[in-house]
Formats: structure tokens, sequence, C-alpha cells
């Protein structure tokens, strides 16, 4: 969770924003489990990007994975298509 202290995200506002979020890519086959990217809005306006999976083997519950402020060099405008 070191990106979502890094980048100043608050845990509160990662699950709060969670039902609005969108699905960018999927990830059937990663390694610990399937997982998803989703595209979140911040209650302060800001961009993020969460991954959630479940552990393999399981089906649920979803855990988070990471969270962090996507790279604008790496991202389109909207952050939503790898460059």
């Amino acid at each position: 969770m070191d990106a979502l202290i890094d980048d100043e995200l608050e845990r509160a506002d990662v699950a709060d924003t969670i039902a609005e979020s969108e699905v960018l890519e999927f990830y059937p086959e990663f390694g610990k489990g399937p997982a998803i990217l989703l595209l979140q809005i911040g209650t302060d306006g800001r961009t993020f990007h969460t991954v959630w999976g479940i552990p393999k083997g399981a089906t649920e519950p979803a855990v988070l994975i990471t969270a962090y402020l996507p790279d604008p060099g790496k991202w389109d405008d909207a952050f939503k298509v790898r460059k």
C-alpha cells in the first residue's frame, strides 16, 4: 500500500468511490488470482487507479492490491488507455 500513502490517497475515498468506478482492464490469469484495474474519481476530483483481486482458489472477497495516481506519460488524457 505504499503507492496509496505516497500519492496521499485516502482509504475511505478508495472504498467510497468504488460503486462509480470504471473497469479498465481484466487480469484473469494474475499470479495470485484474478484481478481488475479500475478507474476511480475521488471526492476531491482526482482520478486514480485501483487494482482489486480475488485470492487464487477463492470466490470472495475482493481485496485491494494497490491504489495510485496514474502517470500522465503512460496514459491518455482520461487515464483510461495506456500509451
